[in-house]
């Protein structure tokens, strides 16, 4: 569960916890949809697809919080799916992970917001993706090395359909 909301999340009833996530996820979809719109191009069906699994992830999950995303026992997140990337920023901009404005400069040149996530250009994102079938591989990677390390992280990884067609996540 996410450190800054593991508190609030064990101590809000369930339908407030149901309705905290429901409006997370429709700013993940509004924000998501707005940066495609300013892009003039991106992927809405992988990103609308994933904002409510975001949102629970984030909001209620994983143990990850914006002021420690370095802390070497926070939960990792990939995302292999690397064109549902409008839905990250827009799910790092609502959980405090980065700026939501300058989240919407999707694709924009000299923007760390491209198409796909890039680990140089933003630090709360665990690794770039884009070549399909990559993800599962890394994730599987790093849950390996944290275990080898006895390390208590988990790591959540999300996967798109075309790219379960590939070899390597065969």
């Amino acid at each position: 569960m996410n450190q800054q909301f593991k508190t609030v999340s064990a101590s809000l009833p369930p339908d407030a916890l149901a309705k905290k996530l429901a409006d997370a996820a429709r700013f993940i979809r509004c924000h998501s949809v707005a940066s495609i719109f300013h892009a003039g191009s991106g992927h809405p069906g992988g990103a609308l697809s994933s904002a409510d699994l975001f949102a629970c992830l984030y909001g209620a999950e994983m143990n990850v919080w914006p002021n420690a995303v370095n802390e070497p026992t926070r939960d990792r997140f990939v995302l292999s799916k690397g064109h549902a990337a409008p839905a990250l920023y827009a799910t790092g901009a609502h959980y405090g992970f980065c700026d939501p404005k300058e989240s919407l400069k999707l694709r924009k040149l000299n923007s760390p917001f491209q198409g796909h996530p890039h680990v140089l250009d933003l630090p709360w994102v665990e690794t770039s993706t884009g070549s399909l079938g990559q993800g599962i591989s890394v994730a599987i990677g790093m849950a390996i090395g944290l275990k080898l390390q006895n390390n208590p992280a988990r790591v959540y990884t999300l996967l798109g359909d075309g790219e379960l067609q590939e070899g390597e996540v065969w």
